[in-house]
């Protein structure tokens, strides 16, 4: 009996210690998402969430909270959209004049649904509303101007890497307090074949249009993807 009760202990705590850092898909709230904790809570912890690419899904960015700030919450979250079997999109894409755009219908009700899962992650995970990020690569970039422009209020700041603002945004996105306040990392690779640097540093010039502050990092000779200069100046950035 003696035996039997220490087996059963033992695995209590193993199951408590795994519980404590639970890394399986959720689908309890308004998006699909993985769940990096702090190792020491203390308080309500900043959060930044993360928003995948074209055909990837919450997996693909997950990995890089091992790079991330040690006291933030990390929330990869799974595009609305299916592409096929294991990839999801936030919005149908569309190349007009060799530049890219997207679904306007598509993109305005990808925001909503983050705009939804944004309160209902601080409030599950009781983050600091005050130090809430969202970062993105590719198209979760495009989606990172969306929410950022559209509801700054609720964000500290963005970190589009391999973005642009599309420009059914250019024409909603009026400038505004809260806007001015808006943190802005915008990371981008000179040599990205998909997205180019031009369409970044055109993004820049817009929010500074707007009264906005917002950084631009390039990256020499960088392509279409997240470096890990890039990583570990954003990690550097959410710590300022």
């Amino acid at each position: 009996m003696r035996h039997l009760f220490f087996g059963f202990a033992l695995a209590f705590l193993i199951s408590y210690s795994a519980g404590a850092q639970d890394l399986r898909l959720k689908d309890d709230l308004a998006l699909k998402y993985l769940v990096h904790l702090p190792a020491k809570k203390a308080g309500n912890p900043p959060i930044i969430i993360l928003l995948h690419g074209y055909g990837s899904n919450e997996a693909d960015l997950f990995d890089l909270k091992q790079s991330l700030p040690e006291d933030f919450i990390v929330v990869s979250v799974r595009a609305p959209k299916q592409v096929n079997a294991n990839g999801y999109q936030w919005y149908e894409m569309s190349h007009m004049n060799g530049h890219h755009d997207g679904s306007k219908e598509d993109m305005l009700n990808s925001t909503g649904l983050l705009v939804k899962f944004i309160g209902q992650i601080v409030a599950r995970y009781h983050a600091n509303p005050k130090e809430v990020y969202v970062s993105g690569f590719s198209q979760g970039a495009m989606m990172s101007y969306c929410v950022g422009l559209l509801h700054p209020q609720l964000l500290k700041g963005i970190a589009p890497i391999g973005g642009m603002i599309v420009p059914f945004l250019r024409a909603s996105v009026k400038s505004s307090p809260a806007l001015k306040n808006l943190r802005v990392f915008a990371a981008h690779g000179t040599a990205d074949e998909k997205i180019p640097y031009e369409d970044c540093k055109a993004a820049i010039e817009f929010m500074k249009s707007l009264g906005m502050e917002p950084e631009l990092h390039p990256y020499q000779g960088t392509r279409h993807q997240i470096t890990k200069p890039i990583i570990e100046d954003v990690s550097k950035w959410l710590l300022k």
